[in-house]
C-alpha cells in the first residue's frame, strides 16, 4: 500500500506540474496574444493619424496651387525680358503716351537666392499729364511685382511733327522711371 501512495503521490504531482506547466504556458500565450493585439491597435491608431495627416496636407497643398502658379507669374521668366519690355510699351499705348525704353541691364538680386537677377529698365514716356500718370498708374497692372526707385515728371514745351516740314510746339509732360523686377535666370 505505501508503494501505491507513493505512486498516486508521484502521479498526482506529476498531473499537479503539468497541469501548472500548462497554465504557466496557456498565460504566456494569452500575454503574448495581448501584446500583439495592443500593437496591433497602436499601429493601427499611428496610421490612421498619419493618413489624417496626409489628408489634412493634401488639403491645405490643394489650396496653395494657385497661390504659387501665381507666386511663379510674379516673376520674369527667363527668356521672357521681351515680352516684359513689350508689356510696358503697351501700357503706355494704351495710356495714350509715347514711350522710349532707354536702357535694358540685368543684374545680381540683393537678397532673392542666386535662382533669380534683376532686370532693370530705364524708360522714358511723353504725353499729357493725364497720359503720364495713367501709364504710371498702370504699372501697378503688371502680374509682376515692379518696383519704381525713381520717378521724374517734368512739364516742359515739345515740339510735335504735323508734317513733312512743319510743326508744331506743344506742352507735355515728360517721365522718366526706372523698374525694377525679379527674373529667373
Amino acid at each position: 500500500m505505501k508503494s501505491r501512495t507513493r505512486t498516486l503521490c508521484i502521479t498526482l504531482s506529476i498531473v499537479l506540474l503539468a497541469g501548472l506547466l500548462g497554465c504557466v504556458g496557456f498565460w504566456l500565450l494569452i500575454r503574448h496574444s495581448v501584446n500583439a493585439v495592443y500593437a496591433f491597435e497602436n499601429a493601427a491608431k499611428e496610421q490612421s493619424a498619419q493618413h489624417e495627416d496626409s489628408v489634412a496636407l493634401k488639403a491645405l497643398l490643394s489650396g496653395v496651387g494657385p497661390d504659387l502658379d501665381t507666386l511663379k507669374t510674379r516673376v520674369v521668366d527667363a527668356n521672357g525680358t521681351v515680352p516684359f519690355i513689350n508689356s510696358i510699351e503697351a501700357l503706355a499705348r494704351q495710356a495714350g503716351a509715347k514711350v522710349n525704353i532707354d536702357s535694358v541691364s540685368v543684374g545680381p538680386a540683393s537678397a532673392e537666392g542666386d535662382s533669380f537677377e534683376q532686370l532693370n529698365l530705364a524708360v522714358s514716356t511723353q504725353g499729357s499729364w493725364s497720359q503720364v500718370g495713367t501709364f504710371l498708374a498702370m504699372i501697378e497692372s503688371l502680374p509682376y511685382k515692379v518696383e519704381i526707385p525713381s520717378v521724374s515728371l517734368t512739364q516742359g514745351a515739345f515740339s510735335e511733327a504735323q508734317g513733312s516740314t512743319t510743326s508744331k510746339t506743344v506742352i507735355q509732360w515728360k517721365g522718366s522711371y526706372t523698374l525694377s523686377v525679379l527674373k529667373n535666370k
